[in-house]
């Protein structure tokens, strides 16, 4: 008698038991799945508010000899965050050449371009390596010296800033000999 108790109560024990570790099982995916949806959603609200704009791009000195362009740009971060991983974050330039065609260059942190200062308010600055952060409502001001060769300085180039943040800002850049 015994048996007819205990191999049933067994049974649905076990059965229980399979029911819970699947339902578990259910339940940890689920919220996984949920927490991979809401920090993709939380990036992409970030881009939503982290922006930069390029307010300001000259050209100082171009060496035809050399083909080397210097180059000038004032970012200005207008998002929430500072923008600080300058080793993360991409200055390209595309122009066109002489021999029309058109090149695009991913210019390297600290050989090509740098943060000079960063203008905080009005006429004062302070020193990118002082601070090395271009904080929220702050210009930076950034110095490019690279080759571009066979540069067609007729005709305008564009710089395209982008953040750690990947948002991005690009401004259209015209030669005044």
């Amino acid at each position: 008698m015994p048996s007819e108790v205990i191999i049933p109560g067994f049974v649905v024990i076990a059965v229980l038991l399979v029911v819970s570790i699947y339902a578990v099982t259910v339940l940890t995916g689920t919220i996984s799945a949920l927490a991979d949806a809401l920090r993709a959603h939380s990036e992409n609200m970030a881009k939503l508010y982290n922006k930069v704009e390029i307010v300001d791009a000259r050209v100082n000195a171009y060496d035809n000899n050399t083909g080397t362009l210097d180059l000038t740009l004032l970012v200005k971060n207008e998002g929430e965050d500072p923008v600080y991983l300058m080793d993360k974050c991409d200055l390209i330039v595309e122009y066109s050449t002489t021999g029309s065609g058109v090149v695009a260059r991913r210019l390297m942190y600290g050989a090509e371009w740098f943060v000079e200062y960063v203008l905080i308010a009005g006429n004062y600055s302070v020193i990118f390596p002082e601070r090395r952060l271009i904080g929220s409502g702050e210009v930076g001001v950034i110095h490019a010296v690279f080759t571009a060769s066979n540069i067609d300085l007729n005709k305008p180039f564009k710089v395209i800033f982008v953040s750690h943040y990947g948002t991005r800002g690009s401004k259209w850049v015209l030669y005044s000999a």
